[in-house]
């Protein structure tokens, strides 16, 4: 979604170890302790034919349970953002809830966008009336804190940054049957062009050349359609699988966003999706979806 307002270091963050948690900065990362990693290989097999999932499949995770079975997709149900404009900049809150479907413990991976600028600067992992929150560490020592977790069999977050766009967010030992929240905040300074700004909020990680031979016979590692190459050696941490045209997706998106200008606004706009304004003063405005929530695009 695009919506005009008249508008790195890479890392990883883990959540995690029990109750503890730190944010990790791989290349930076979020770390949220008491996890494990999935290494999807048989559902990325599956998808590689063609790149293609059906609605249900889209937009989520997939997992492996403690023997190292491959599940099939575990679902993203609901992703809540809310973005709050202050003067240039903006600080948004994405709420993304997850349930584990399956009569057996996994983990699971989940790859998504986020705006080009954004600067990611907590994460917070609830499950159930646990909630945890994550530190930012080094990527390798969130990695290894990540995994140290994953063995204890707690629950435990990480949520890696594999392109200034791009994260994968990693969710270790969830129980059957249990319902995961996990809390992204970021904050980005908004596009300004021939004096209108806009903020930007992506809701899909489109599909991406990739040039390059995979290795033999080495298999690549990620979730994604793509096998790793010579080139582009981390190319099935950054091809999710996508949607069918004309398919619609197995979740829906609910959006707000709160502007407080400091100056007069002049007009509010969305070229891509329909919503509603509210102006409660000249500087202030309240925007949101005109389906309150609606699917990912």
């Amino acid at each position: 979604m695009k919506a005009f307002i008249a508008r790195k270091r890479w890392w990883s963050l883990v959540v995690g170890g029990g109750l503890a948690g730190l944010l990790a900065l791989v290349g930076a990362g979020f770390l949220g302790t008491g996890g494990t990693i999935p290494v999807p290989v048989a559902y990325a097999e599956t998808n590689r034919n063609d790149g293609w999932v059906t609605g249900d499949q889209s937009g989520s995770l997939v997992g492996r349970d403690p023997e190292g079975k491959f599940t099939q997709a575990f679902p993203l149900k609901h992703t809540d953002v809310s973005i709050q404009i202050s003067g240039p900049l903006a600080r948004a809150q994405v709420t993304q809830q997850f349930e584990n479907p399956y009569p057996v413990k996994i983990e699971a991976v989940y790859t998504f966008p986020l705006p080009q600028d954004a600067a990611v600067d907590s994460m917070t992992l609830t499950v159930g009336d646990r909630v945890v929150k994550g530190t930012i560490k080094k990527r390798e020592e969130a990695r290894a804190i990540y995994e140290a977790a994953k063995r204890r069999g707690n629950v435990a977050g990480l949520l890696d940054q594999e392109r200034p766009n791009i994260f994968t967010q990693s969710v270790a030992n969830i129980l059957p049957g249990e319902k995961i929240t996990m809390t992204i905040s970021y904050v980005e300074t908004l596009g300004y062009d021939d004096g209108i700004y806009s903020v930007v909020f992506p809701m899909v990680v489109g599909p991406r050349y990739i040039p390059g031979h995979p290795p033999d016979p080495v298999p690549s590692l990620g979730e994604g359609w793509a096998y790793d190459t010579d080139q582009i050696p981390d190319a099935s941490h950054i091809t999710p699988p996508v949607l069918k045209p004309d398919t619609r997706s197995g979740h829906d998106l609910s959006l707000s966003v709160k502007i407080d200008a400091g100056v007069s606004i002049q007009d509010v706009q969305s070229a891509t999706h329909d919503i509603v304004v509210n102006n409660s003063k000249a500087s202030q405005a309240e925007v949101y979806l005109k389906q309150e929530a609606t699917i990912p695009n």
